[in-house]
């Protein structure tokens, strides 16, 4: 009943760290499997896990990761002193229609915990054929 529920049915389910664990490293073992065979190595597979998922904490790591996914438009102002962003990333997708967001955020045993959501386009839906890099930032009070 439980695969019935998350997989047909799309019932949400409470996250936990093993499912969250299991949702980052699955994304960042696809775009691993992006590069070339002799590229996947364990330093290739720590950069894709850190392209999966993102914390930033200062004004400089905003900087760097705006300039690199805001596409020219204005930079939202974030108080560090009291806020932080993070940020999930799905990667390179063949086409327009995918789309990341966060649904929720707790904090358990002193770690983030985000619970986030990937849609893909329907079988059978026309969309734009142009690669796409979906992504979700969201600003949230400093744990």
């Amino acid at each position: 009943m439980a695969f019935r529920f998350a997989t047909i049915d799309r019932l949400p389910e409470p996250a936990s760290p093993w499912t969250t664990k299991g949702t980052l490293v699955h994304a960042a073992l696809e775009r691993l499997f992006l590069l070339e065979p002799t590229a996947r190595t364990l330093a290739a597979a720590l950069i894709c896990l850190d392209e999966a998922f993102t914390m930033i904490r200062t004004d400089a790591e905003w900087n760097t990761l705006w300039t690199t996914h805001g596409g020219g438009r204005k930079k939202p102002v974030v108080d560090f002193s009291k806020d932080m962003v993070i940020g999930v990333f799905m990667g390179s997708r063949p086409s327009a229609g995918y789309t990341i967001s966060v649904v929720s955020t707790f904090a358990k045993d002193g770690q983030m915990l985000v619970r986030y959501e990937e849609k893909t386009p329907a079988k059978g839906t026309m969309t734009a054929q142009i690669l796409t890099s979906p992504y979700h930032l969201v600003a949230l009070p400093k744990m």
